[in-house]
């Protein structure tokens, strides 16, 4: 048996197989076919291997392990020994096959560790993890290469993953606390800033322009060439994303015509039937690809709002790069499950919901394997008033929440929106229709294309103002200077004569010595004879 070892030598594998003379290819760079056929391999171990295994290697159908120092399914992905302290999972190490996920493969050992030394290092822990999962490889080598290890299937339901882009946020803020040497007690109190997140290409949050999105919701008036005609509007007017929303009547309530589920209180829809209403309003799904497609060809981002699991799965066919959480969905603990089991970024919105919802829905989020999570305030009523928006509320959202801050608005206006920029939202919301007077259920809080552009425009005016905290002018402020205020003699004087407030004032232009030295030359003499209009210096006074 020939094995691929993916890694350096630099660990007691190597030298057990030195000493036990296993025929083994060491390799620590990207690997392909060519090489595993090449090299004659059956059997390939990954540990501390710095790159992914591609799914054309996975199918060769060689068998592949890695070892792996975390407790799986608690922290996949990068440096998983490191989150485990910071979120308080189980610790411990496995030894896996690799499939197709990040770290999801079958398990054949694995040993739950305790660290009971808060004055441990983070370095230390890692060579304790590094050393006993070596051991426990040499101890079952014949077993596992001879296939004679139970398999055990991962709960994919349970577990989180983490990113390279986690782990370097982390980083730069225990630099200046040691590095790898912190202690383990001190990793609980230092707080990773998820004020980032990434969808596609776009990089939003920090000082990166604000993410704009046209929700279509239902002003397609279930006609297909209006809803492309939308995405087309949209692309021109300046968004970056377009948003559908899916699902069908018989996936957000039932055909019931009992007065439970008569709308009331909500002046547009009022003395609709839920049913009607959803059926009239929902995106038929055979559209979804089609939009999305249009999207693309547009530049722009696309992603729509589940409302059900089903929905979740049918996206997920469609390879959305982003889901959205609809602020009555808050409270569905099942759908905010299922769509953190994703592992992809998440926009919530806040309407209605109190704190404690929220902080419920986002630990459900991120227990189950989100990491970037955007929340938007969001005031769910339809339209709006500008006076509910309490735009404060979002600065409170990234502080309290740990996310990228934003809004969903509906507002009839553009104001709120811009003025959400200044509050630190780095992402806007805002629905999206061809004609106020289309029929739609949502036109009345809607933005035309033309608002839609002001509205865009308006907030890239409002990025370039909110700039970095300086003082001390700007360069084109350099000339103004000269108007401020300095001492002049406002008088002929002759050498000998006093200063005093007759003879010399704070006037401008600023050629002349400080005013806050007024005081300081007042009954001194002048050296030399002095004419009016001359800017005061120490020179001209016997001091």
């Amino acid at each position: 048996m020939k094995i691929l070892f993916l890694g350096d030598n630099d660990n007691k594998i190597i030298k057990y197989f030195n000493n036990n003379s296993i025929d083994y290819m060491l390799y620590n760079d990207k690997i392909n076919c060519n090489l595993i056929k090449d090299n004659n391999i059956n059997f390939i171990i990954s540990y501390r291997y710095r790159y992914i295994i591609k799914k054309d290697i996975i199918d060769l159908n060689i068998p592949i392990v890695n070892l792996h120092i975390s407790y799986l399914p608690w922290n996949k992905g990068a440096d998983p020994n490191l989150w485990s302290f910071i979120e308080n999972t189980k610790k411990g190490i496995t030894i896996h096959y690799i499939d197709f996920g990040i770290d999801t493969g079958d398990i054949i050992y694995q040993e739950e560790l305790e660290f009971t030394h808060e004055n441990d290092t983070l370095a230390n822990t890692y060579l304790y993890l590094n050393n006993k999962i070596q051991d426990l490889f040499i101890k079952n080598f014949h077993d596992i290469i001879n296939n004679k290890c139970p398999r055990i299937k991962q709960n994919l339901n349970e577990g989180n993953i983490h990113k390279l882009i986690d782990k370097n946020k982390f980083f730069d803020k225990i630099e200046k606390k040691g590095g790898w040497n912190i202690k383990i007690k001190e990793l609980k109190n230092i707080k990773l800033d998820y004020n980032i997140m990434k969808i596609n290409n776009s990089i939003i949050g920090e000082n990166n322009k604000t993410y704009i999105i046209a929700e279509l919701s239902a002003n397609h008036n279930q006609d297909l060439n209006t809803a492309l005609k939308l995405v087309e509007e949209a692309a021109k007017a300046g968004a970056n994303a377009i948003k559908l929303q899916t699902y069908t009547a018989d996936t957000i309530t039932i055909d019931c015509k009992s007065d439970l589920f008569k709308i009331k209180g909500t002046h547009l829809w009022d003395d609709q039937y839920l049913y009607d209403l959803y059926k009239k309003a929902y995106t038929p799904w055979e559209w979804h690809p089609i939009l999305f497609d249009k999207a693309k060809e547009l530049g722009l981002d696309y992603f729509s709002s589940p409302f059900d699991t089903t929905a979740v799965d049918f996206l997920e066919s469609l390879n959305v790069s982003c889901y959205k959480i609809a602020s009555c969905e808050i409270t569905d603990h099942i759908l905010c499950k299922r769509i953190g089991e994703t592992k992809k970024p998440v926009i919530i919105s806040s309407g209605m919901a109190s704190k404690q919802e929220l902080q419920e829905a986002v630990d459900t989020l991120r227990k189950y394997g989100t990491t970037e999570i955007c929340m938007l305030k969001c005031t769910a009523e339809y339209p709006a008033s500008p006076s509910d928006a309490n735009l404060l509320t979002i600065k409170d959202m990234i502080e309290s929440f740990n996310v990228v801050g934003g809004l969903s608005d509906h507002t009839l206006g553009i104001e709120v929106p811009i003025a959400s920029v200044c509050m630190g939202a780095k992402v806007i919301e805002k629905h999206f229709t061809l004609s106020r007077d289309s029929g739609s259920p949502d036109d009345a809080f809607s933005l035309t294309p033309i608002e839609f552009k002001q509205m865009v425009d308006s907030i890239r005016i409002v990025e370039t103002t909110l700039g970095k905290v300086t003082y001390g002018g700007v360069k084109g402020e350099t000339s103004m200077k000269n108007f401020r205020r300095s001492l002049f003699f406002v008088k002929d004087l002759k050498e000998g004569d006093i200063i005093d407030e007759t003879n010399v004032k704070s006037i401008r232009p600023s050629y002349g010595i400080h005013t806050k030295h007024y005081w300081d030359i007042l009954g001194k003499k002048v050296n030399q004879d002095i004419k009016f209009g001359t800017p005061v210096s120490f020179d001209l006074i016997s001091l």
